[in-house]
């Protein structure tokens, strides 16, 4: 839309909003969509201790995993065989915000299986890659492991 060149009050203030939105989105993470937001680092771990964040979205549509438990198995391995185990009372895990995020915070440090869902339930899957075999994850002490946006193929 051209504006009449005898508005340069009207030019300048249509600039000076546009800055503004513009500052606000840099701030709010990059993007004028509020889903895409992403939350502030969590804390460094405690000494001998390791983190994990991370953001699930669905297959099918590419939309956020709302409140969905996230679970850490520990994995077990001998040789090139490997087994995990699920302590539910006692796993590292931890719930999905309202934009797909989770953070699980100060656990030990061993190599794991993400568990998406209720297993209690029969309702959940193991992060795997393109050949279906399980991802084992191995976060570092006194660091934080930023696993990325996971694309996985559950329904809450």
């Amino acid at each position: 839309m051209k504006l009449p060149s005898r508005s340069p009050l009207l030019r300048f203030f249509l600039a000076f909003l546009l800055v503004g939105i513009l500052a606000s989105c840099a701030q709010a993470g990059g993007s004028l969509l509020p889903n895409q937001a992403k939350p502030t680092a969590p804390p460094a771990p405690k000494a001998g201790k390791t983190s994990m964040t991370g953001r699930l979205v669905g297959k099918k549509d590419g939309a956020p995993l709302l409140h969905v438990a996230v679970r850490l198995a520990r994995v077990y391995r001998q040789g090139d065989q490997g087994a995990y185990v699920l302590d539910q009372a006692r796993a590292p895990g931890n719930y999905t915000d309202d934009k797909g995020y989770f953070v699980i915070q100060d656990f030990d440090v061993y190599e794991y299986f993400i568990i998406i869902g209720e297993p209690n339930d029969n309702h959940y899957w193991i992060m795997q890659d393109s050949t279906t075999k399980p991802i084992g994850y191995k976060p570092e002490q006194d660091k934080v492991l930023d696993v990325g946006t996971l694309t996985v193929d559950f329904v809450p």
